[in-house]
């Protein structure tokens, strides 16, 4: 520190303020324009102090100059009080003359390139001219007439108009040119913020009038588009000891691999998480709000779990016109604010598209009470249950084992009116607006790119939920048959709605019938995540690289 002290280089002390302090400083601040202009001053006067003189870019030595001396006249300004304004009217002051300032450039006039503006090349002769910008609006500048005095009355008196500074210019442009034995002009053609790409009338002038050789040359920067191609991720010896470590995947990770390995592997292997933005109101948010406010609904107050669920019960919650608006307002106040519910709290968070949203989710959620009613009388057998169970496969030659599940929305055992037999449906509720639409065959669902048509992961997770609860002796105990149900809440006032998802037009009445090709296909899927010698490529459809979180990385 004492060599940098015999080196004259000025080092300062910072206090570190809070943000509360801080804005007290700057509150202070503002309320005196003088001290503001000085605080402005000292900091400029340190960064020139401490920048030096010798290895720092001149232009911003330069810059540095302009700013000091721009703040030091304001601030003899505000002192003789020439310049008393409010501290937005003295920010915006200042940010116009920045703009406006122009720093010049210093050379030596009789030797190298001389860079200057068609005023300082008066009296002054070059044997090599280079003209830039010249384009209609520049050259001449855009001179606009901001007297009051008419110009047919300026004109008539012989007063200077908007012609006389377009003739001076003329006469500048022509004396610059009229000696040099090569002149280079250079116009934009390209239309952009506002301006025409015009070339200058002084450029037309010299192609109609004078006799000049010219040469036109189009300069055009080529555009061509460039196919990136996301690397191939091998497994080595790290990646294989992830996968061998991995004790549990998810339905929602089997869907990953199959819509593009290398998401699989930017997810599950390398553990780059996605952005958390769950504090927006967006679709997620939206979903995990209704999900919790049918929770609140059936755990709570209708207290459900195991126990039916009659017509009275549900006309006796849809008698009290307040109750929805309170589960939905304790939903959005536990899961949207982060905070503790009780009944004073609800209303005074919303904004304006958070009480639509609320209104949305309100009628929602009366739609799913209408739809129970219907169906009533039923048994709920589980609200938001995790649900897992270990599988088999072999991969790289050996038998080995890994537990599979989630979370299901809700397990319900109803009376299947076809035939008066009970079974117990999985329901995953839906708040999207896009329809579902049958799957041809169970090809469909494992078919590679994942087919987003036919929404092939929604099939795959809950046709795998209900293949565990069909053995699942604490939630099936009596080998009922199981029915994969998506109940799109946006389509389901549709005359016949069936949340029970078909394949091949045939509604899904037992799982068990789709067991053994169900199961080799997803043991096929995972032999090929945890085999070594198959990478993680990525996708060839490009659709899926559109909302992918992970295409900055592939340089899609």
């Amino acid at each position: 520190m004492n060599e940098l002290k015999e080196k004259n280089i000025y080092y300062p002390t910072f206090q570190i303020l809070d943000k509360d302090e801080f804005t007290k400083h700057l509150f202070e601040l503002q309320n005196n324009n003088n001290d503001l202009m000085q605080w402005l001053m000292d900091i400029l006067k340190r960064v020139a102090i401490n920048m030096g003189n010798t290895d720092n870019d001149p232009l911003f030595q330069e810059s540095i100059f302009r700013m000091y001396t721009l703040c030091n006249r304001l601030n003899e300004l505000v002192k003789s009080g020439d310049l008393d304004v409010d501290v937005i009217t003295l920010q915006k002051l200042i940010v116009q003359l920045i703009n406006s300032t122009s720093i010049p450039f210093h050379g030596e006039p009789a030797e190298g390139i001389q860079v200057m503006g068609i005023l300082e090349t008066r009296n002054l002769d070059f044997e090599h001219v280079l003209i830039l910008s010249c384009n209609e609006g520049n050259m001449p500048k855009g001179i606009t007439d901001s007297s009051f005095i008419p110009y047919s009355i300026r004109k008539a008196y012989e007063l200077t108009t908007v012609d006389n500074k377009v003739a001076i210019y003329a006469y500048y442009f022509y004396n610059l040119i009229q000696r040099a034995s090569d002149v280079t002009i250079v116009y934009n053609n390209s239309t952009e913020d506002g301006h025409t790409g015009e070339m200058s009338r002084f450029m037309l002038q010299l192609m109609t009038d004078g006799n000049f050789d010219i040469k036109r040359i189009s300069l055009k920067t080529d555009q061509q588009l460039v196919y990136s191609k996301p690397n191939i991720i091998a497994k080595d010896e790290t990646i294989v000891n992830i996968l061998n470590s991995m004790k549990f995947i998810s339905p929602t990770s089997i869907n990953r691999y199959m819509r593009c390995p290398l998401q699989f592997y930017f997810y599950n292997i390398a553990q780059i998480k996605e952005l958390d933005e769950s504090d927006e109101m967006d679709n997620r948010m939206f979903g995990n709000i209704f999900h919790g406010a049918a929770e609140i609904l059936y755990r709570k107050y209708l207290n459900a779990e195991n126990h039916i669920i009659t017509k009275e019960t549900i006309n006796k919650a849809l008698e009290d016109k307040s109750l929805i608006g309170r589960i939905v307002d304790e939903a959005f106040t536990e899961i949207y604010f982060k905070q503790e519910y009780n009944d004073n709290n609800n209303k005074s968070f919303y904004n304006g598209l958070q009480l639509i949203n609320r209104e949305v989710i309100i009628r929602y959620l009366k739609r799913l009470i209408e739809i129970d009613s219907a169906l009533a009388p039923f048994t709920i057998i589980g609200i938001e249950n995790d649900v897992y169970e270990d599988i088999k496969f072999v991969a790289n030659g050996d038998e080995r084992k890994i537990c599979i599940g989630g979370r299901i929305d809700r397990m319900d055992k109803i009376v299947d009116k076809e035939n008066n037999t009970e079974k117990i449906r999985i329901v995953d509720y839906k708040t999207g607006s896009s329809n579902l639409k049958d799957a041809k065959s169970l090809d469909d669902i494992f078919i590679r790119p994942l087919n987003t048509e036919i929404h092939a992961d929604y099939y795959l997770q809950i046709m795998l939920y209900s293949l565990i609860v069909r053995g699942n002796k604490k939630y099936n105990s009596s080998s009922l048959p199981v029915s994969p149900a998506l109940l799109f809440i946006q389509h389901s006032s549709e005359e016949g709605y069936n949340p029970i998802i078909s394949i091949n037009k045939n509604k899904i009445n037992d799982i068990s019938e789709y067991l053994p090709d169900f199961l080799e296909n997803v043991k096929s899927i995972l032999s090929e995540i945890f085999d070594i010698a198959t990478p993680f490529k990525p996708t060839t459809e490009r659709k899926t690289c559109e909302n992918c979180p992970y295409a900055r990385l592939c340089n899609c």
